[in-house]
């Protein structure tokens, strides 16, 4: 392998068990495994970040303080499972097939990496508190309550008129399942008159503005991420067992837990993740600079979740805080 060679990870999630000395890596629905040690952990995960195309093997090598063998080593090791990205004759043209077909692998790794947010994890074993559980469900108000701002968004920017029709037909299933958190919120205390005046944190307008802007921007890249933030048949059963021992655990009504599991499998049976693949069924490629920007949008929109749910938890873990959240009164000033 030349000196010169520039190696470029595809994109991955890595997961690390607790008192193991293996490392996962998720790329797609693809998972492998690299055997590691304590010592060495950190020492790959700074190696793994010098993978992004722009630097060479000796490069990397000097920056990192190894030897050219060294970075040769895990190089050969990546490229051999097919970790290395294969960018190096681009095309300019997809195919509509090979679009689907990778956006929905991508899709699934990273709402599953949405999943493994330290909310949920501290969620799962207890070590938040239940003012957080009940976050959870008044953001979910608010995130599901702007549905019909972001979709219409996407509906009036829509040059295609078939994006128009898909996004349409969408609008009108999704746009009033807010009712729904409000129940639930009711059912755990929530008054209605608190949630008539409740106001999302900053985390959750983010993600609302987000979503408008690749509405504004793009009907391709809006439509691919219902793929990513939208309710995935696979992964069903698992969630709703975890969620529902959540709400045991803080003691949410079951009431409330039955209230937002029906939405979640609405979503499900209304098949809103298939839209991409209703939308470009039809189409023979798609130009690569269009597909990247729906693919950059995506990631942008998955790390812009993270941020949704950091700020459920600094906000709602904070003793001293409203909940819900109450809009700022001018006379309080």
């Amino acid at each position: 392998m030349d000196f010169d060679f520039k190696p470029r990870l595809r994109h991955c999630t890595l997961i690390k068990t607790e008192n193991s000395d293996s490392l996962t890596i998720v790329v797609g629905t693809d998972y492998f495994s690299v055997e590691t040690t304590p010592e060495n952990y950190k020492k790959l995960l700074a190696l793994k970040s010098m993978f992004d195309g722009r630097r060479t093997i000796g490069e990397i090598a000097n920056i990192q303080n190894l030897t050219i063998n060294e970075v040769l080593e895990v190089v050969t090791q990546f490229k051999e499972m097919k970790l290395l990205s294969n960018s190096s004759q681009p095309s300019n043209y997809i195919s509509g097939r090979d679009f689907i077909e990778q956006i929905s692998a991508t899709s699934t790794m990273w709402a599953r990496q949405i999943g493994y947010h330290r909310l949920f994890t501290k969620l799962s074993s207890g070590t938040t508190t239940r003012a957080v559980a009940i976050g959870l469900f008044i953001e979910s108000f608010h995130y599901v309550g702007s549905a019909a701002r972001h979709i219409s968004t996407a509906i009036a920017h829509a040059s295609d008129p078939r994006a128009q029709k898909i996004l349409a037909r969408y609008l009108s299933e999704e746009h009033d399942h807010s009712h729904i958190f409000k129940q639930a919120l009711m059912k755990i205390g929530v008054p209605n008159e608190h949630l008539a005046t409740a106001h999302p944190t900053i985390g959750t307008i983010s993600l609302t503005n987000m979503l408008c802007e690749i509405g504004r921007h793009s009907s391709l890249a809006y439509i691919a991420c219902t793929s990513l933030f939208e309710a995935r048949a696979a992964d069903a059963d698992q969630a709703e067992t975890e969620f529902r021992a959540i709400c045991e655990l803080y003691e949410i009504p079951k009431e409330s837990a039955d209230l937002f599991i029906t939405h979640f499998r609405a979503d499900i049976s209304a098949g809103h993740t298939s839209l991409l693949s209703e939308y470009v069924r039809d189409t023979d490629e798609i130009p690569t600079t269009v597909a990247h920007e729906a693919v950059n949008y995506m990631h942008d929109l998955k790390h812009s979740f993270d941020q949704y749910h950091d700020h459920i938890l600094a906000y709602y873990e904070d003793i001293s805080n409203y909940i819900p959240r109450p809009k700022v009164d001018y006379f309080c000033l």
